[in-house]
């Protein structure tokens, strides 16, 4: 078994990127030299050429794991790439600037784990992603149905429920946080029966203003929400009236 010292591990930089996009994704560079640096294990393109190995960092895997001697067929060591990736920090490729008569490193986007605080920041996201998981795993009846109608998985049929929990097992992989977030929010029941209504056909959309029939809930998700949250016959009136559809 491989011991932790023989890994150099990258985590995402949480202060300076908030993962709003998919995913971070890079293949190769040019250093300071002006030579073109990547890492290639093999892969052949259309053209039978080389094909660079693409890193990733995305909501679900927010850190890489490198072992420190390990080596492309070039002979390239893949740790030093990565520390000398330009938006590595602390990179000598990177973009750096003046700032109070100091360097300063912009556009920084990933860490090697050196410090404690950093492998925390791993440790708690690997732990979130975990939690998120387990809650989907175990997630049955109304609860599974309305973290479904959330990301929009109406299955119906024999596979319902098992298709609904591959759907919300993956949305919890794939970004924990929201999916964490989704599932404590207190107004999720509401949230979740206006997606089911509107899949339903119970509510119509017209833009952005959610309607039904000739009632106006809002202008938006969130206001349809407050509408019904404050309504309890209204909620009951459109829960039967999807029950009635299906």
């Amino acid at each position: 078994m491989q011991k932790f010292d023989n890994f150099a591990y990258f985590v995402l930089d949480h202060d300076r990127h908030a993962m709003t996009t998919a995913q971070y994704s890079f293949t190769g560079y040019q250093d300071n030299e002006g030579t073109i640096q990547a890492i290639y294990y093999g892969r052949k393109n259309n053209d039978g050429d080389d094909e660079p190995h693409r890193f990733k960092f995305d909501r679900a895997h927010r850190t890489i794991r490198i072992l420190k001697t390990k080596t492309d067929i070039k002979g390239t060591n893949v740790a030093e790439f990565l520390r000398n990736f330009p938006e590595c920090a602390g990179s000598p490729n990177g973009h750096y600037k003046e700032r109070d008569g100091k360097k300063v490193q912009g556009g920084i986007f990933y860490k090697e784990i050196v410090e404690g605080k950093d492998a925390e920041d791993a440790i708690a996201a690997k732990t979130t992603k975990i939690k998120a998981e387990n809650i989907a795993l175990n997630l049955k009846g109304v609860e599974l149905a309305q973290m479904a109608a959330l990301y929009e998985c109406y299955t119906v049929g024999d596979n319902a429920e098992l298709m609904q929990k591959h759907r919300v097992l993956e949305a919890a992989g794939a970004d924990p946080t929201s999916f964490l977030e989704a599932y404590n929010a207190p107004d999720r029941a509401a949230k979740s029966l206006i997606k089911d209504a509107v899949n339903s056909r119970v509510i119509t959309k017209h833009g952005e203003i959610y309607m039904l029939e000739d009632i106006t809930l809002g202008a938006s998700l969130d206001l349809a929400v407050s509408k019904l949250l404050s309504d309890d016959d209204l909620f009951d009136t459109i829960k039967s009236a999807i029950k009635y559809n299906k």
